[in-house]
Formats: C-alpha cells, sequence, structure tokens
C-alpha cells in the first residue's frame, strides 16, 4: 500500500488539491498496479516563512 507525502506552499485551492490527488493516485496505480483505493496521499501545506533554500527564507527572497 502506498503512502505519498507532497509538500508543497500553501494557498492551493479546493480544486487544485482534488485534481492533484486524482492524478497523483492515477498515476501510481497505472505505474506499480495498485488498486487506487490503496493508494494514500498526504499534503502538507507550507508557509513561506518555513522552507528556505541557500541560506534564505523562501518569504525574503523576491523570485519565489
Amino acid at each position: 500500500m502506498p503512502v505519498v507525502q507532497i509538500e508543497l506552499f500553501g494557498n492551493k485551492t479546493l480544486d487544485q488539491k482534488r485534481v492533484l490527488v486524482d492524478k497523483v493516485t492515477q498515476a501510481i496505480a497505472d505505474s506499480l498496479n495498485y488498486p487506487t483505493d490503496c493508494i494514500t496521499i498526504i499534503l502538507r501545506e507550507m508557509k513561506k516563512d518555513e522552507y528556505a533554500l541557500g541560506g534564505k527564507l523562501y518569504i525574503d527572497d523576491p523570485k519565489y
């Protein structure tokens, strides 16, 4: 039974999350031959002040 964790920045709509979990579930089912009802997906939303790259918080870097 696959368990997939996806970390993403917040502000995604409920519809966007529905599309994401549907497509990821289908990709796993197709690739690994699992029934879709055996696939668990955990979404973890982060704020840009909770993630850093290259010593800078994302919230402090204008390109993000």
